[in-house]
């Protein structure tokens, strides 16, 4: 049994995932505007069947997404298929709350701090739908990420195969990306955390 593991950004923080979480996750894997991946509907007992089985696994960390200020669950992540012989995994189940998309960069640096220098791991892989477009242009031109190349016809949704990006970066590239490109996306995440806790 794994430990739980808290992570904290500038303006979020993530908790691991429990029962008392059931119906958010549950909301959001089956909204449509968020994530259309999980279906039409999932069933309370099927989701806490899964969640079950997650707990007995050790090389899975998933997350609900809470704002700092409020403690509202704003989304969730993921890192799971933690190879620890290879030093890879694979990052997803991540859905942030349209009115939080700023914070998404914030949920990114947390999960990949704990990653690549928590867990030592040399590589974070993931796959992203071959439409969903804004999403690879997010992850590739502002994160870093890089394109290994498409899976083909990879998953079936129900009514046909889709295609998938599969996209990675290694622990050498996000140690440079920390100490450059990022370096303005965590200035914005401080000045907005100072800004919100005046505020309130």
């Amino acid at each position: 049994m794994k430990n739980c593991i808290q992570l904290f950004g500038y303006n979020c923080y993530l908790t691991e995932v429990c029962e008392d979480d059931t119906e958010f996750i549950i909301s959001i894997r089956t909204s449509n505007d968020l994530n259309a991946l999980s279906g039409s509907s999932i069933a309370i007992d099927q989701h806490l069947e899964w969640l079950q089985a997650y707990k007995a696994r050790i090389n899975d960390y998933y997350w609900v997404v809470r704002d700092k200020l409020s403690g509202d669950k704003i989304g969730t992540t993921a890192l799971f298929d933690i190879d620890n012989n290879s030093k890879k995994a694979e990052s997803g189940r991540t859905i942030v709350l349209e009115q939080y998309r700023h914070l998404t960069f914030d949920v990114f640096y947390a999960r990949s701090l704990f990653a690549f220098e928590t867990l030592g791991l040399n590589k974070v892989y993931g796959k992203v739908r071959e439409e969903s477009t804004d999403i690879l242009n997010f992850d590739v031109k502002k994160l870093g990420y890089k394109v290994d190349g498409l899976l083909r016809e990879d998953w079936w949704d129900g009514n046909r195969y889709r295609n998938f990006f599969y996209i990675s970066m290694l622990r050498s590239e996000f140690m440079m990306y920390k100490d450059g490109i990022y370096k303005k996306y965590l200035k914005n995440l401080e000045r907005l955390s100072q800004r919100t806790s005046v505020t309130n």
